[in-house]
């Protein structure tokens, strides 16, 4: 097949989508889920209406739905990606994929209708270039409507709400990968049926199929890595789940057998961390901590990746004539107690030790108070406050406890007598939280798909390689189109 041909079946295939009018409906329906990121704004102070006709705070907002105010540094951020969510992953990638799927469903089967077939094939073109112009014809149908959906919700966000998520461009490419995988079971059917119907209720059901039994071996793997780890600590003995061999053997078969629709999320997730996230500007190098930045009028002097272990990293605010006005240390130690055959303590049994301490110290100017705030919807460390005697006036001294896994990280402050109020101090350490980012490493401690998009990725173990699952899901793809081009050409018109 030479190049004018291919241009040819391509040009084919733009006019399928474009004349179809099942297409130009959902064209407009993608537009109406578009116009509302144009119509309301959300900004960092609430959410407004019509350029600013109507607006409200998240307070008022939250309240008159009778919701608790989510406890967001960026709710704003937080809720445009929930809409984003909703919208691409939630509506689009179900409801939107059916309708696509009994759009394109019949594009085959109107091809191997006697008329249609005695044109068609009597051209010089072979039956199996013939075949994927119309695969690419349902590849294209969903390209252009992710596309219109994607990039127009991105403006209308930028426009009305000024937030810009350049990753979330790669939905589009996401709604197509997984519509690819699953028109291939499309087009198969409607080979060996010559009915739409078939191809419609067998790639329904299968897209319900492949989703069921991937989300059920990432629970799976999950329970095994928890299960893993248990053993590890000797809290529970290896083969717990023997009894459940054979039907466990089976899930994992047909698990590698069919493509892997529900992994193009993670792919999607792990991209707009990628791109949205700054790098960290400290790293733990034996814990699961890092800090991304620092709070405004603070500097840290220090390596990139420090052993929080061994040397805690420090911050410090200075005013105009270099004199210290404030500063930070952070530091990690292990939380297991080895009287007590190394079981792990609560941050607030360290909090406790600790205001004890602090009140039989002669240098301490006032009874500490414990506390858990300043916090974070992610963090939410025990607070010990107290003041230290000093020369004229007392120094505020605040200590949080943070427990993560099996380590504990403790983050002490110290502010000079002239540095703020005490909200002021606060917000301090509400930056300096915002800035802190947790990489949880154990099963235990995650929720089933928070666990599988860290295991997952293009450098993780086979099992959760991003390649291999890429790989494997497009091998589907060709098997299906091998056993369509061996039915179509063994066919009779």
């Amino acid at each position: 097949m030479n190049k004018h041909v291919a241009g040819a079946l391509l040009e084919d295939a733009w006019r399928q989508v474009l004349d179809d009018k099942v297409f130009r409906l959902l064209v407009l329906l993608a537009v109406v889920l578009i116009l509302p990121t144009f119509l309301v704004g959300f900004r960092p102070e609430g959410v407004s209406l019509l350029f600013g006709w109507k607006s409200w705070s998240y307070e008022e907002l939250t309240r008159g739905l009778g919701l608790p105010l989510p406890r967001v540094d960026d709710l704003h951020i937080a809720m445009i990606g929930g809409v984003q969510a909703g919208i691409v992953q939630g509506l689009a990638g179900t409801v939107g994929l059916f309708f696509c799927i009994a759009a394109t469903a019949f594009f085959v089967p109107r091809m191997m209708e006697k008329g249609a077939a005695d044109t068609l094939f009597s051209k010089p073109v072979g039956r199996f270039a013939l075949l994927l112009a119309r695969y690419a014809a349902g590849v294209i149908f969903v390209a252009l409507l992710s596309f219109v959906l994607v990039l127009g919700m991105h403006v209308g966000f930028l426009v009305t709400s000024g937030h810009s998520d350049p990753a979330f461009l790669w939905s589009a490419l996401t709604l197509t990968y997984v519509f690819a995988l699953v028109h291939s079971v499309s087009v198969a059917t409607a080979v060996v049926t010559r009915s739409s119907i078939a191809a419609i209720l067998t790639t329904l059901v299968f897209f319900a199929f492949t989703g069921c039994i991937h989300q059920n071996w990432i629970r799976v793997e999950h329970g095994a890595a928890i299960q893993a780890e248990a053993v590890a600590r000797g809290e529970a003995e290896d083969g717990a789940q023997e009894r459940f061999g054979f039907l466990l053997d089976a899930l994992d078969a047909v698990h590698w057998v069919l493509p892997k629709t529900t992994d193009a999320d993670f792919v999607v997730a792990g991209l707009r961390r990628a791109v949205s996230e700054s790098p960290a500007g400290l790293k733990d190098s034996s814990g699961a901590l890092a800090v991304v930045g620092s709070p405004p009028e603070f500097v840290r002097a220090g390596p990139a990746t420090q052993d929080l272990g061994g040397t805690p990293a420090l911050w410090i605010a200075r005013d105009a004539a270099g004199l210290e006005r404030a500063r930070l240390t952070l530091s990690r130690r292990d939380r297991r107690d080895p009287e007590r055959d190394g079981r792990l303590r609560a941050a607030g049994a360290f909090a406790s030790d600790f205001l004890k301490a602090v009140e039989k110290d002669p240098e301490t100017a006032e009874k500490p108070a414990r506390s858990g705030r300043p916090r974070t919807e992610a963090l939410e460390p025990t607070w010990i406050r107290w003041r230290v005697r000093g020369e004229g006036a007392d120094t505020a001294r605040a200590r949080g406890f943070l427990a993560v896994e099996d380590q504990l990280y403790e983050i002490d402050a110290a502010f000079q007598p002239y540095y703020g109020t005490a909200e002021e101090r606060d917000a301090v350490l509400r930056a300096f939280l915002a800035e802190v980012r947790v990489e949880r490493k154990s099963a235990s401690t995650l929720e089933t798909n928070a666990w599988y998009a860290r295991a997952f990725g293009w450098t993780a173990p086979f099992r959760f390689n991003a390649c291999v699952s890429l790989g494997s899901s497009l091998l589907f793809v060709l098997a299906l189109l091998g056993v369509a081009r061996w039915r179509l050409a063994r066919t009779d018109f």
